[in-house]
């Protein structure tokens, strides 16, 4: 069995149970489904352990459009904990709902050290090297 499931573009419903197709009892299930019309959606699983604990972290109001969800991490030695998210991006945003997902983002990373984003951001190509240029400038700007 894994330790962590990241899946995007779930298609779920409030009404399918996460026990149809995950023992609940072995992970700890956390999911946003899309709110209007169907498709999208976005689902973590992070195997249960005696050793860790996992809380989800709030995201505000202002995202609530937003397909993702955030949860943070900790082992029981102290350190920072491993902040994960999963995101969906829907290929027909506008550039307000892009604006708004990656300000999500931005907020989710303010305050983390360690940070993991998952999903399916249906990125052209060039859009996606754009974004990639930039995180290494920014990893090269915070390492010495």
């Amino acid at each position: 069995m894994p330790d962590i499931v990241a899946i995007s573009e779930t298609w779920l419903t409030p009404d399918i149970s996460n026990s149809i197709f995950v023992p609940t009892n072995s992970y700890f299930c956390f999911r946003k489904d899309r709110q209007a019309g169907s498709g999208g959606g976005v689902f973590l699983m992070i195997k249960k352990s005696q050793y860790i604990s996992v809380h989800q972290v709030p995201l505000s109001a202002q995202y609530d459009n937003a397909e993702l969800i955030c949860v943070d991490v900790s082992d029981h030695t102290g350190s920072l904990p491993l902040r994960i998210v999963v995101a969906y991006r829907p290929p027909d945003y506008s550039s307000s709902e892009n604006a708004l997902l990656f300000s999500a983002l931005d907020s989710l990373a303010d305050d983390c050290v360690r940070l993991c984003v998952l999903g399916d951001f249906n990125l052209p190509l060039t859009a996606l090297l754009m974004i990639v240029l930039v995180f290494v400038c920014w990893v090269i700007s915070i390492c010495p």
